[in-house]
């Protein structure tokens, strides 16, 4: 996601507005001068209805809704000289004098400095982008920056390097920073923040003026013989960039250093000494001239919004208007808010509980840890659909007049799939528990439980809610699903840090219209007519050739997967095949050939690419994940429930522990876990339920405590205590029934037990019971599965307990390794 793509480093700003896309020829342009401003520009940036301009030392805000008239809105000072600026969201990010400060924009009349980080070790700093929760910054001297500002009051130095030569500027693209120096282009991997590091290079003859990335092409401006010219770059393989074309420069123009290069469609503005040329690079082995407008002054840049086309001179603020271009522009663009289908939330302290009509979603911490999973219908959506812009909106309103005792940053995942009807902080469809407990998600590397989200914003503890939306540019996500690079389903929110900074939004089921969740989604459908009056050449057409990497593929880590590209075709044959066995790891070539085979040492859900090449050097490619399962998975219970003697009609099932042996009266436990992911033919070669020991803690026993594990008569957890299995149904035997390893009713042969010594305390940590055999007997089908009995052998003055699936610390509840 490019957030600046748009900005200006300028004395000044053009703006035109482009009435059709594609251009004719220079003289077809009428171009009008409808407004002038004054003023010494130094950089802009244009986000939604606002221009955002440095001037002298301030940050001037311009409301551009109106284009023959903008109206300064707003203006805060810096303390110093303003060089760069960048948007994202409500934040605005100012380089001043090589000082970072960062300005709330909400409300754009009243910004307020949210953060002022200096000293910044950022020597002649000359571009500035803003990507999810990083800043990437280049300077002259040759250092590139990664700035951590999840937290705006408090940016963090994450990564750097340097020495890359005299820098101009920087794009960001995906996992990837495009960097122009003196003499190209470095390509830096950036999936790591706190390591950047590059990866491949682009060269050019002379100065590189500027780098634009668009899908997986990269356009380079660059100095040619005293005058410039522009070459098309691509960068699929970003280790191995590929010249496609270039457009030779105009005789009579040149370009002043730091110029700039703008998109909009299939055209690329140009700014350059005589004024702005537009190029046509629909042929990007071809590109050609679509027109020009000549203008006076010296340093240029130039940027493209919607319509229009904002061209910056040293002058001031010119807006003109531009009519007449011969083409017809088809396309549509639309935008379209969605109310949310269903909004879930999930709640620590009710593990169990599916909370789906609560007129409230909420996350962060009080007394347990709160989340929320979220849906809205993208049905409307084709493939071929272009997402512009796509934002989440949510309303504030909890805790309405105190403050928390710490920021809470919200962050947006990708959630696995999950069912509104049965999700809750344990299960995320019926029967089948979450990965993790309290949610599991990708991240915006594709990364599983990862940390880099797709979107975030920071409420400060010091903030209460103020009646307003906030807005989550989640364009990333939106475009994912809509392409179907993912089944769609929806989004997460947590927090990041989860400790005293609970709060709350309004939710889908809020009486109030107007405050519930929404998205807002701006898209583009359609094509331009080509009017033009070219002949049309009979010429045979090299069609593209058709990638098929084949269906996804389940797998155990440590196992041989094979994947097969045979399928795969082309009207002239394939040349090369190409293999890159994990997207999230920045390696995009892993394998060549047909046939290829990958083992993976860690579970997860990989994304793997097949790149095919053919005799003309047409490229194409197709995914295809592939779901690794651990040889080992663990399970945590789905219920365990305690039997007391001294209460025997009492249902226990949410104590934070789970006891066995006797002090005053006896307890025992019985424990269930899902096993519905076998199949009757998996054999397995082991099972270890694992208990942490907690209790006594500071007092040795009078006995010896003998654990045993025993399968239990058919019981229902709602009902079950002491005296009752089910409802109106008792045990055959007071405190639980149960079948012992032969067999037995009752019988002393359990299938499992550990002795825990009298004289021994509680050392924090596991103790495991191999239930191998029991759980085959499940698995198989053999007994259908109760779950286990836990009891001591002898009972008498022998009482210890261990942590429950209940217990607030998730790496001490009762757990069930099963290895295949």
């Amino acid at each position: 996601m490019q957030i600046k793509s748009n900005k200006l480093i300028c004395f000044g700003l053009v703006l035109f507005t482009i009435m059709t896309v594609g251009i004719g020829s220079a003289d077809s342009l009428d171009v009008e001068l409808i407004n002038q401003i004054d003023g010494n520009f130094k950089d802009v940036v244009i986000s939604g209805n606002y221009a955002y301009v440095g001037e002298n030392q301030d940050l001037v805000i311009f409301d551009i809704s109106n284009a023959a008239n903008p109206l300064e809105v707003g203006r805060i000072g810096t303390s110093c000289d303003v060089d760069e600026v960048a948007a994202s969201g409500n934040l605005v990010y100012v380089i001043a004098r090589n000082k970072l400060v960062i300005v709330d924009v909400t409300y754009p009349s009243e910004p307020i400095i949210e953060g002022n980080y200096n000293p910044i070790a950022f020597p002649y700093v000359c571009d500035i982008e803003v990507s999810g929760n990083y800043a990437y910054v280049v300077c002259t001297s040759g250092d590139f920056f990664i700035e951590d500002i999840s937290n705006p009051s408090s940016p963090i130095l994450k990564g750097s390097i340097d020495d890359l030569g005299q820098l101009n500027n920087v794009v960001i693209s995906g996992n990837y920073a495009y960097i122009s120096t003196y003499t190209g282009v470095d390509v830096v991997d950036i999936s790591v923040p706190s390591s950047p590091s590059e990866i491949g290079y682009y060269g050019v003859p002379e100065y590189t003026q500027d780098v634009y990335i668009s899908e997986k092409y990269m356009y380079v401006i660059f100095d040619a013989d005293s005058a410039w010219d522009l070459e098309i770059v691509d960068v699929s393989n970003p280790f191995s960039p590929i010249f496609r074309g270039s457009y030779g420069y105009n005789e009579s123009s040149e370009l002043y250093a730091d110029n700039d290069i703008a998109f909009s469609g299939n055209y690329a503005y140009l700014a350059v000494s005589t004024g702005l040329e537009i190029v046509d690079v629909t042929s990007h082995s071809s590109p050609k001239l679509a027109g020009i407008y000549n203008v006076v002054g010296g340093k240029k840049e130039v940027a493209v919004v919607g319509k229009y086309v904002y061209l910056a001179t040293g002058d001031g603020l010119s807006i003109l208007r531009v009519d007449n271009a011969p083409a017809i522009d088809q396309s549509t663009t639309t935008t379209t808010s969605y109310p949310a289908t269903y909004d879930n939330r999930l709640r620590e302290s009710s593990p169990s509980s599916v909370l789906s009509t609560t007129t409230y979603v909420d996350l962060g911490k009080s007394t347990s840890i709160s989340r929320d999973v979220m849906m809205f219908d993208l049905s409307d959506y084709e493939t071929t659909d272009t997402i512009d812009k796509a934002i989440l909106s949510l309303y504030w309103y909890y805790p309405a007049d105190k403050t928390r005792t710490s920021d809470t940053v919200v962050e947006i995942y990708r959630p696995v799939e999950w069912d509104p009807k049965y999700v809750s902080w344990k299960n995320g469809v019926s029967g089948k528990a979450w990965t993790n407990a309290g949610g599991s998600w990708y991240d915006k590397n594709g990364v599983s439980q990862g940390s880099t989200p797709y979107a975030s914003i920071n409420f400060p503890a010091g903030k209460v809610p103020d009646s307003k939306y906030y807005e989550f540019d989640v364009t990333d996500l939106v475009k994912e699903y809509v392409s179907r690079e993912y089944d769609y389903t929806g989004f997460f929110l947590k927090a990041k840090d989860e400790s005293g900074n609970y709060i709350a939004f309004y939710s889908s089921d809020w009486s109030n219209t107007e405050q519930r969740p929404k998205l807002s989604i701006t898209s583009t459908s359609g094509s331009a007519e080509d009017t033009s009056a070219d002949e049309p050449v009979d010429e045979p057409v090299d069609e593209l050739p058709v990638a098929h990497a084949g269906d996804d593929i389940a797998a155990t880590t440590g196992s041989a997967v094979n994947f097969d590209a045979g399928a795969s075709t082309d009207d002239n044959g394939i040349e090369s095949y190409s293999w890159d066995f994990d997207v999230s790891d920045g390696i995009t070539s892993e394998a060549t050939g047909v046939m290829a085979e990958n083992t993976y040492a860690s579970p997860g859900t990989y994304t793997v690419t097949l790149t095919v090449t053919d005799t003309a050097g047409q490229k194409s490619t197709d995914t295809l994940k592939v779901i690794v399962k651990s040889s080992s998975v663990t399970y945590t219970p789905v219920y365990d429930n305690r039997l007391r003697e001294s209460s025997p009609s009492t249902v226990l099932s949410t104590t934070g522990y789970i006891d066995v042996g006797r002090s005053t009266s006896i307890s025992r436990d019985v424990m269930m876990f899902d096993l519905s992911d076998y199949q009757t033919t998996d054999k397995i070669s082991k099972a270890a339920l694992s208990l942490y020991w907690y209790y006594p803690a500071d007092k040795t026993r009078t006995s010896e405590t003998v654990v045993e594990v025993y399968r239990p008569f058919e019981w229902d957890p709602k009902y079950v205590s002491w005296k009752s299995s089910a409802s109106g149904k008792s045990w055959t035997n007071a405190g639980g029934s149960w079948y012992d390893k032969n067999g037995i009713a009752q019988g002393s042969t359990p299938y499992a037990s550990v002795t825990f010594s009298a004289s021994k305390v509680p050392d924090s940590k596991y103790y495991e019971f191999d239930v191998t055999d029991l759980v085959q007997e499940y698995i198989s089908g053999e007994s259908k599965n109760t779950g286990f009995l836990l009891k001591a052998k002898a009972e008498n003055g022998n009482y210890i307990a261990f942590y429950s699936s209940d217990w607030t610390n998730a790496e001490q509840r009762p757990k069930l390794t099963i290895t295949s």
